[in-house]
């Protein structure tokens, strides 16, 4: 928790609590308390509070630490990925990703960065990671030929 809050909390004599996971030794996942004169510092009343927050990547850093994810999890549904090629051929792309799913094939098109020099790298090791079977290329060529 932050330690602005922390200070409030202690200075006012209102209970906190942290949740931690046994065997994660990073700390606690989830926090908070009672806030009850926080919100009159701000409004000319005092309001009763309470509040708390889960900290996601924590959540996901202490499954992952523990081996708490499905082990099948990694294996993707998706069938087949559509690569943009470049920004020119982007609405192509997304055209043939949507007539695939429409046609009720599991498609996911690639939404990271596209880099110039080498446009596929990093989307046919992103199809690899996630175990998908087919990719879909529409570089210039097949873009004119109108293959696809």
């Amino acid at each position: 928790m932050g330690d602005g809050l922390r200070q409030y909390v202690i200075t006012a004599r209102r209970e906190i609590f942290e949740i931690e996971v046994a065997d994660y030794p990073a700390g606690s996942i989830c926090g908070g308390g009672r806030y009850d004169e926080l919100i009159g510092m701000f409004a000319d009343r005092q309001i009763p509070a309470v509040g708390l927050a889960v900290g996601f990547d924590r959540t996901l850093e202490a499954m992952e630490t523990l081996d708490l994810f499905p082990k099948d999890l990694a294996n993707s549904s998706t069938q087949v990925l559509v690569t943009i090629f470049s920004e020119e051929l982007k609405q192509q792309s997304l055209e043939i990703a949507s007539t695939l799913r429409n046609q009720k094939i599991n498609t996911e098109i690639y939404l990271g960065e596209i880099k110039a020099k080498n446009p596929l790298e990093k989307q046919l090791k992103y199809a690899n990671q996630k175990n998908i079977p087919y990719v879909l290329i529409l570089g210039p060529e097949e873009a004119q030929k109108n293959i696809s």
